[in-house]
């Protein structure tokens, strides 16, 4: 289970291949009676293919070939309900980030701000906290949800106690919400660099985009062309169609044939040493 929110939270590539690991797993945990783990597995397996661009409709919603979200709820009761909503719900939030959904980003925080900031999996918690925090940032700053500001701030105390153990990827993390919080292009560029060089590919791109974001909003859209042609190839190389699509759809110039990978290997996340040191950044 861990390495499978280790594999989502690092942005290793999204592929048949893990989807076959994932079905595996489902299938062998199932065999064992492990409804938890199995529903887990499951979700993990909806997930990537929504973000592979396999969604059978809304690639925000738990319906599809792996899980069916109302359906598998409603099997299951008490203590086993409340950590299934948990765990479908860091999914979703973590969709609602990456395809920037606001109604969803609050529609999953309501769920889980009744839940504690601790987990015993620590991977499973920072794939949860990372995503909820950030949400926590962008819909806080843009509408009345003053609580949600609170809670980011929560998340950013409880990632700096991680950080102070060596946790190397709550450091970028807490970079990234820090340029949500105070958004500037010095900021967002500190925290690209900082995923970048903690292996964190995904991040990376989102903070790419969400600074390509603020700069068009600024009136300069050729400032902003690098800034989502990186996170365009980012999320390309991971294996997120869902998203890359989305980019073409919002920035016309990203179809273009032509266009070239921008000049930034030095800090690029994409090499293959930057990869296997993620693995023990997340606690694996």
């Amino acid at each position: 289970m861990s390495g499978t929110y280790c594999h989502f939270g690092a942005g290793y590539p999204l592929n048949s291949l893990f989807g076959s690991k994932l079905m595996l797993y489902e299938r062998t945990s199932g065999q064992m009676k492990q409804n938890g783990f199995n529903l887990i597995f499951k979700a993990s397996r909806q997930f990537l293919l929504n973000m592979m661009g396999k969604a059978e409709g809304d690639p925000l919603v738990f319906k599809g070939v792996a899980l069916d979200e109302e359906t598998a709820l409603k099997n299951l009761e008490g203590n086993a309900l409340k950590m299934g909503l948990r765990d479908i719900s860091a999914f979703r939030i973590a969709l609602a980030v990456i395809l920037d959904d606001e109604k969803t980003m609050i529609q999953m925080l309501e769920r889980l701000k009744s839940y504690p900031l601790q987990d015993l999996s620590i991977t499973r918690n920072i794939f949860r906290q990372s995503y909820a925090g950030m949400a926590c940032l962008i819909v806080g700053t843009n509408t009345e949800h003053a609580e949600y500001l609170r809670l980011a701030k929560s998340i950013v105390k409880m990632f700096k106690a991680m950080n102070k153990a060596g946790m190397v990827s709550t450091v970028a993390l807490s970079v990234c919400l820090k340029a949500l919080e105070k958004p500037s292009i010095d900021m967002y560029n500190e925290a690209i660099e900082s995923c970048a060089l903690a292996g964190l590919k995904q991040f990376e791109a989102l903070m790419c985009e969400r600074c390509g974001t603020m700069i068009l909003e600024q009136g300069n859209e050729k400032g902003s062309f690098d800034y989502f042609s990186r996170a365009f190839f980012l999320y390309n190389d991971i294996g997120m169609i869902a998203k890359t699509n989305q980019l073409v759809t919002k920035h016309k110039f990203l179809a273009d044939v032509s266009l070239k990978r921008p000049g930034t290997a030095s800090v690029c996340s994409s090499s293959r040493a930057g990869w296997d040191a993620t693995a023990s950044s997340f606690g694996v």
